[in-house]
């Protein structure tokens, strides 16, 4: 009988440490944020270009998660497991977009959509690519691609596009090193937009004060 008791004890502390060693959905996650924005931006022109519209960013298949995605090889990605963004990237954009846009004085105002205030040009994202490229070996760089469309609120006439782009070296190969270099390429992609902005809208569009 002790033979026994021993043996069952033995193969239940083995399946407990075979469940705590492997992956468990009850293990804790890290959430990471996309938070910077640029230190300054170039001021527009003397004469604001009306009210800008910033509607929800939109995200390309594979990065409209707030999975942490990460690749090894082109054309494949995949995912953190124990780290995530604390929402789809893209959304976490629209508030800095706004407050990047904001400055500088190219727009009378920049409102994040939905909004029931009157605008002059829509700004529409998507994010093209935004992951943590392995692919020539660790730590890596991480690639952020962003697409910019203004277009024409009365008329829906497309006034300016324009694709940005950012790659920034990570300091360690995990979802740490990650999140900090995205948040750098952040950075530096909307400090782009914003100077296009500013050189694309220094005269006023046709319609803008004509409501």
């Amino acid at each position: 009988m002790t033979r026994v008791r021993l043996t069952l004890l033995a193969l239940l502390l083995g399946g407990c440490s075979a469940i705590n060693l492997g992956s468990s959905p009850d293990a804790p996650r890290t959430i990471w944020l996309l938070s910077a924005v640029p230190a300054a931006v170039p001021a527009g022109a003397a004469r604001p270009a009306g009210v800008l519209l910033v509607d929800k960013p939109e995200a390309r298949a594979g990065f409209d998660t707030p999975r942490m995605a990460y690749s090894r090889q082109p054309l494949a990605i995949d995912y953190y497991t124990r780290s995530e963004w604390a929402d789809v990237p893209a959304r976490m954009l629209q508030p800095l977009i706004v407050q990047t846009l904001a400055q500088g004085g190219t727009w009378t105002a920049v409102l994040p959509a939905p909004n029931p205030g009157r605008a002059d040009v829509r700004l529409t994202t998507n994010v093209l690519e935004l992951v943590h490229d392995l692919s020539a070996g660790e730590p890596g760089v991480v690639r952020l691609r962003l697409r910019a469309v203004f277009t024409d609120v009365v008329d829906r006439r497309v006034l300016a596009t324009r694709e940005f782009a950012a790659v920034e070296p990570a300091a360690s190969a995990n979802a740490e090193g990650y999140a900090a270099a995205a948040d750098r390429a952040d950075a530096r992609v909307l400090a782009g937009l914003a100077a296009f902005t500013a050189e694309t809208f220094a005269p006023a569009p046709a319609r803008v004060g004509r409501r």
